[in-house]
């Protein structure tokens, strides 16, 4: 517990300067670049592991009755599975992330008013 409270203590401690340069606009630049970044390897990941299953789908489908490879089938499908559901939790927290912070796709930026 105690390192959770570290981190979160830290990610505040960094988030202050985002908060003020926010104020000038000058993070939105920085913003809209690591919104693109952040959702062009989730793109690449779920990709990824879209094949990453499919392979454990036609390892499955091949295997001829060898329990060896019904395992190893089962293990990618399951994983692939487990991965791409990682993959949308990311990629929604992100969103609801960059919406609470009101980064847009036109990169403006709003300061959140508590």
């Amino acid at each position: 517990m105690q390192t959770l409270k570290k981190i979160g203590v830290t990610l505040l401690g960094l988030s202050m300067p985002l908060m003020a340069a926010a104020q000038t606009d000058k993070i939105t630049p920085i913003l809209n670049i690591f919104k693109t970044a952040l959702n062009t390897l989730i793109i690449v990941l779920a990709a990824l592991l879209m094949v990453y299953f499919i392979w454990g789908v036609i390892q499955y489908v091949s295997a001829g009755g060898d329990e060896e490879k019904l395992k190893a089938g089962k293990k990618h499908m399951l994983w692939g599975i487990i991965g791409i559901a990682v993959v949308g939790a990311v990629f929604g927290i992100t969103n609801w992330l960059y919406s609470l912070l009101g980064v847009t796709a036109t990169g403006t930026f709003t300061v959140p008013s508590f």
